[in-house]
């Protein structure tokens, strides 16, 4: 978790339930801004690899488990923004995206943009958000299978079809 981006977002009072504006400014860099009720904040999004926890001390990630569900639609949630924006995108791209992630979620191709979303999107969520590494690698895979089944049963954009369905 990022200590200093929770240091700086405003705790709510009470039963009061908080919405938080972020816009993403840079998913290259990671650079955020938050919409604060004194204005809005500047702020540069750590590496992953200095974001990952201690974890839920869980042997595997399992989908029915509400635990894991917030991770993993924070890898389904930019996956589909990604499909709404570009609806070129296919099932094939998105596997390729996930198994680059699922080796090594710090690092990905420039070149993939999919990737790099989901990496920013994933930064954004384990800075508040206590999960270790093998959690995510974890997580990616469960989606990259969930991907998988629904292209062999639903063709080229079978998941991505599914999943803006769901979401």
């Amino acid at each position: 978790m990022d200590q200093e981006l929770l240091a700086i977002m405003p705790k709510p009072e009470g039963d009061e339930e908080m919405t938080l504006g972020v816009v993403l400014k840079n998913f290259l860099t990671g650079e955020i801004e938050l919409q604060l009720p004194a204005g809005p904040v500047s702020y540069h999004l750590k590496p992953l690899s200095q974001l990952y926890g201690q974890g839920q001390g869980q042997e595997s990630v399992q989908t029915t488990d509400d635990t894991y569900l917030p991770l993993l639609m924070a890898i389904e949630g930019e996956i589909a923004n990604s499909y709404r924006e570009d609806r070129r995108l296919t099932d094939g791209e998105v596997m390729l995206s996930l198994k680059n992630l699922s080796n090594c979620p710090e690092a990905v191709p420039a070149t993939d943009h999919l990737a790099m979303r989901i990496q920013v999107a994933l930064r954004m969520f384990l800075s508040m958000n206590d999960f270790s590494r093998q959690e995510v690698r974890q997580s990616i895979r469960k989606v990259l299978h969930s991907v998988e089944r629904h292209n062999r049963s639903g063709g080229p954009r079978g998941y991505l079809d599914f999943i803006i369905e769901y979401l």
